[in-house]
C-alpha cells in the first residue's frame, strides 16, 4: 500500500512543470492498433487521439507529416489509444460505443417550447448537463430549466442579440468564456475554440485537476426556425470519448534530468490478457478506474460495479524509465519499466536508466447517459468485463526538440499551455478542432453510429475468472479510406468565403442529412456544373463561375472546420465558408497561395 500512498500529491514536492491536453477528442474508432498488430488488422476497437495520419503501420518520419493532431499543441503529432468502452443491452444484449456527452436529445426536448426568431439561447453545458438561457437574459441571471439534473445555472458574462438571418455570423473573438461556478477555476482554464455550424462554440477546460470539472463550456444558440436547428441537432450528435494526457516530470530523490521521448519510441502499458490484480505489481496499480459520484469516489482497480452518476474515467499511467537502446520490444513493455519506488514517480532502475517524461491518460465515458443492469453492462472492445484488461499505447511523432525545450525551460505548476512558452508557441485550437482522420478504415460496423450485435473481431463478452471462448468464424474485413475520393475529374480546391453581396455559388443548391464532398460534387456533375461548393456540413452549391463577389483566394484551412453530415471524416465548409471543389473542364479559379494559419506563420 505504502506504493499507492506514494502518489500524485506526496510526489508533486519533487516534481517539476507538467501540462494536460485536457478535453482531447477522438480522432478515430476502429479495429488497428499499429504497436501491436503493425500492417495489419488490430484484435478489437480502439479509441484513438492525435496526429491525423494514423495508420496500421508505424513510421515517425512519415507521422510527423500528418496534417493536423487534435493535440491542441501541433508539434505533437503523437498517437494515443485505449479500448473503446461499450454498453450492452440488457434485453437484446446488442453493444453500443458509449460517449462522453449528448446533446441531441436534450435539445430536441427543449426546442417546441424555447424557439425564438430574434435572438440566442445562452447555453453552458458542463458534463452531460445542458442548462439553456432566455435571449433576454443579462449577466447574473439564473433561470431553471425544467427535466434537467442540473436545472439552474447563473446566465454567462457576455450575451449577444441578433436578427433574423442565417447569414449573419458573430466574430469568433466576440464570446468569452467563464466558469460561473467558481472564478478562481476560470482563471486557471485555457480557453480553446471549435466553430459549429451556426454555433459559437468556446471551451474552457481546466488544467488543473482539483478544478477541472468546475469549469463551463458555452454555446451560443441562434434559433431561426425548426429548420435551422433540426440542421444544428444533426451536426452536433454526441461528442465522442474524451481523453486528457498529462505530461508529468516524476522524478524521486536522486533527482534524475527527464529527456524527451526519442523519435520512433512507442510503448504499451497494461494487458488485455489480464484478468486479475496483484496489488504488489507496479503495472497493476498504474490500471484503474474512477466512478465520479457525488462523494468522491476513489479510484480502484476493477471496473465499477454501479451506476456513476457523473461519468466513469478508465485511467493508464505508462512507465517512465527507458533502457536507453531500444525503441521498441518484443512485447511492447521490456524496454521500459517503472519507477523503483512507485508505478507513478521514483528513481529509475540500472537496468531502465533514462528518465522519460511520465504519460497518464484519463478516458472519459459517459456511462451516466446509459442504464445499468449490473456486472457486464459496460464492457471494453477486447470482451472485458472486469476492466483487468484495459491497457493504452503510445507511439511518438513529438518534435523532439521542442519536447526537450518545454521539459528544460517550464516551471509552472498550474498544467496551464500558456504557462510554458515553447508549447504556447506551437498550440493551434483551431487546427486542433478541425482536424480529421486522414486514413484508412476497418470495414465493418464498430457501433459508434448503430448498435451492434457482437463486439468487432474475436472478443466474446468475458468476466471475472472466466477464459475467453473461441469464435465459430473470425472476421477478416479489409481497410476503405475514411474519406473517399472524389467522382472522376473532381479536385477539391480548399476552402473559400461566401460572396460578400450573395451566394459564391448561387445556380442550384440542395441539403441532405448525408451530405459528403463527393456527394456534393456528383450532384453539381449531374446538372452539368464545373463548380460545386460543400457548406455548413449539409447543403451544396453549384455554378459554372463564383459570383456576388466572390473570391478564389483561399483561406486558411482551419477557418472550414464543419463535418460533413454524411461523413464526420470529411469536412464541408464552415460558416459562410465553402469547401470548393471543381471539375478539370471548368474554368478552373485561380488557386493562389493558401493563407496559412496562425500557428504555421510563427513556425516559418
Amino acid at each position: 500500500m505504502f506504493a499507492r500512498i506514494l502518489s500524485l500529491v506526496t510526489l508533486a514536492a519533487v516534481a517539476n512543470a507538467y501540462w494536460t491536453f485536457g478535453g482531447t477528442p477522438v480522432l478515430v474508432q476502429t479495429r488497428l492498433d499499429s504497436i501491436v498488430n503493425p500492417d495489419g488488422i488490430g484484435t478489437h476497437v480502439h479509441a484513438i487521439t492525435g496526429a491525423s495520419g494514423f495508420s496500421n503501420h508505424y513510421d515517425y518520419d512519415q507521422l510527423i507529416q500528418s496534417n493536423c493532431t487534435t493535440i491542441t499543441v501541433q508539434a505533437d503529432k503523437s498517437n494515443y489509444w485505449m479500448p473503446q468502452m461499450y454498453h450492452r443491452d440488457k434485453d437484446t444484449g446488442a453493444f453500443v460505443a458509449m460517449r462522453e456527452s449528448c446533446l441531441i436529445d436534450t435539445l430536441r426536448g427543449v426546442r417546441a417550447s424555447r424557439e425564438r426568431r430574434d435572438g440566442y439561447y445562452c447555453c453552458s453545458l458542463n458534463g452531460p448537463s445542458l442548462r439553456l438561457f432566455p435571449p433576454q437574459a443579462t449577466k447574473g441571471d439564473t433561470w431553471t430549466v425544467p427535466r434537467l439534473r442540473h436545472a439552474t445555472c447563473h446566465a454567462p458574462d457576455v450575451l449577444f442579440p441578433r436578427g433574423v438571418g442565417s447569414e449573419l455570423y458573430p466574430e469568433p473573438s466576440a464570446f468569452s468564456a467563464s466558469s460561473p461556478s467558481s472564478s478562481s477555476c476560470a482563471r486557471s482554464c485555457t480557453l480553446g475554440k471549435v466553430q459549429l455550424p451556426p454555433l459559437l462554440f468556446r471551451a474552457s477546460p481546466s488544467n488543473d485537476p482539483e478544478c477541472r470539472a468546475l469549469c463551463h463550456m458555452f454555446l451560443l444558440l441562434p434559433v431561426w426556425s425548426h429548420d435551422v436547428l433540426e440542421r444544428v441537432l444533426t451536426y452536433v450528435a454526441c461528442a465522442a470519448t474524451e481523453f486528457n494526457i498529462y505530461y508529468l516530470p516524476r522524478v524521486g530523490p536522486k533527482n534524475e534530468s527527464i529527456k524527451a521521448f526519442p523519435k520512433g519510441f512507442r510503448m504499451l502499458a497494461g494487458d488485455t490478457t489480464r484478468r486479475t490484480f496483484n496489488a504488489s505489481s507496479f503495472a497493476d496499480q498504474a490500471i484503474d478506474f474512477v466512478c465520479l459520484t457525488d462523494d468522491g469516489s476513489p479510484e480502484a482497480s476493477p471496473m465499477p460495479t454501479q451506476q456513476c452518476p457523473g461519468g466513469l474515467r478508465a485511467q493508464v499511467f505508462f512507465p517512465s524509465c527507458w533502457d536507453g537502446v531500444n525503441l521498441d520490444s518484443p512485447d511492447h513493455k521490456s524496454h521500459v519499466a517503472y519507477p523503483i519506488q512507485a508505478f507513478n514517480g521514483g528513481d529509475c532502475p540500472d537496468t531502465h536508466p533514462v528518465h522519460l517524461m511520465s504519460l497518464f491518460y484519463e478516458m472519459g465515458v459517459a456511462v451516466n447517459q446509459f442504464d445499468f443492469h449490473g456486472n457486464g453492462t459496460w464492457v471494453l472492445a477486447n470482451g472485458d468485463t472486469t476492466g483487468f484488461g484495459l491497457h493504452a499505447d503510445f507511439q511518438n511523432g513529438w518534435d523532439v526538440d521542442l519536447l526537450q525545450q518545454a521539459i528544460d525551460q517550464c516551471s509552472g505548476q498550474s498544467g496551464n499551455l500558456a504557462d510554458c512558452a515553447p508549447l504556447a508557441a506551437a498550440s493551434d485550437p483551431e487546427a486542433a478542432a478541425a482536424c480529421v482522420f486522414q486514413g484508412d478504415l476497418v470495414d465493418e460496423p464498430t457501433g459508434v453510429t448503430a448498435p451492434i450485435t457482437a463486439l468487432p473481431g474475436c472478443n466474446p463478452v468475458f468476466g471475472s475468472g472466466q477464459d475467453t471462448s473461441s469464435c465459430a468464424t473470425k472476421p477478416n474485413p479489409g481497410l476503405v479510406p475514411a474519406q473517399p475520393t472524389l467522382p472522376e475529374g473532381w479536385t477539391e480546391i480548399g476552402c473559400i468565403a461566401e460572396g460578400t453581396n450573395g451566394r459564391a455559388l448561387p445556380a442550384l443548391t440542395m441539403s441532405a442529412p448525408n451530405m459528403t464532398k463527393e456527394a456534393c460534387a456528383a450532384f453539381c456533375a449531374s446538372h452539368n456544373f464545373t463548380l460545386a461548393g460543400a457548406e455548413f456540413s449539409d447543403e451544396c452549391y453549384c455554378d459554372n463561375a463564383l459570383k456576388n463577389g466572390a473570391s478564389a483566394a483561399l483561406l486558411p484551412w482551419t477557418e472550414c472546420a464543419n463535418r460533413c453530415a454524411g461523413n464526420s471524416f470529411e469536412i464541408c465548409g464552415g460558416g459562410a465558408k465553402l469547401t470548393l471543389m471543381a471539375h478539370r473542364a471548368s474554368a478552373h479559379p485561380d488557386q493562389p497561395s493558401r493563407r496559412t494559419s496562425r500557428f504555421e506563420r510563427e513556425r516559418v
